[in-house]
């Protein structure tokens, strides 16, 4: 199989890598895949990696176009798959499950109502977050919108745990700043009295 060309590769070798794709997995003879891959014309290995379906049916046409990319994107895929980065987001993205599914069961064990509640965001934490990063990095996958929607509602609700969070030491510090003035003053009248 050729490999998928790098990101900064010119127009000569993604033309290159095209006609290879079109000979070695849909049998096309090989004058045939050389005249339709130089319908590439000054696109880079980036450009390819980026290009859409319609983009491939507009240049190589409707006969070719969907299936080209189609093939191009599996080797898009595989590529990042094969990646140092492409491992560790798909164990993470395994192992985010099973993280979520642990604080949700250490929220469910929790005695007093505020330890349930840190422990539930931890929880969306895993869920939320991790999870709208990890399918936003990975190239395919064929839930990949159920488990952006999944990642999407406690990522909000975590962002609002958040700011309450915020909002409670703030008011906190704030209490507390008050009864040390007011600790203060009081203080200060005694002596006057005095």
């Amino acid at each position: 199989m050729p490999l998928f060309p790098p990101a900064d590769a010119g127009p000569n070798q993604v033309r290159e890598y095209l006609t290879q794709i079109l000979i070695l997995k849909h049998d096309i003879y090989k004058d045939e895949a050389k005249a339709t891959a130089n319908l590439w014309q000054i696109g880079r290995g980036v450009d390819l990696a980026k290009a859409t379906e319609a983009s491939f049916s507009r240049l190589f046409g409707e006969a070719v176009g969907p299936f080209l990319y189609t093939s191009v994107h599996e080797d898009v895929v595989a590529d990042w798959r094969a990646s140092t980065a492409g491992q560790i987001n798909l164990c993470v993205l395994y192992a985010i499950p099973v993280i979520g599914t642990l604080f949700l069961i250490r929220a469910y064990r929790q005695t007093s109502t505020e330890r349930t509640v840190m422990a539930m965001g931890e929880a969306c934490w895993a869920f939320g977050p991790l999870l709208l990063v990890c399918e936003a990095l990975e190239p395919s996958h064929p839930y990949k919108p159920v488990l952006l929607g999944i990642g999407f509602w406690p990522s909000i609700f975590f962002v609002l745990a958040l700011c309450l969070r915020i909002a409670n030491m703030w008011q906190e510090k704030n209490e507390s700043a008050q009864d040390g003035q007011d600790k203060i003053w009081w203080q200060k009248a005694s002596q006057k009295s005095t």
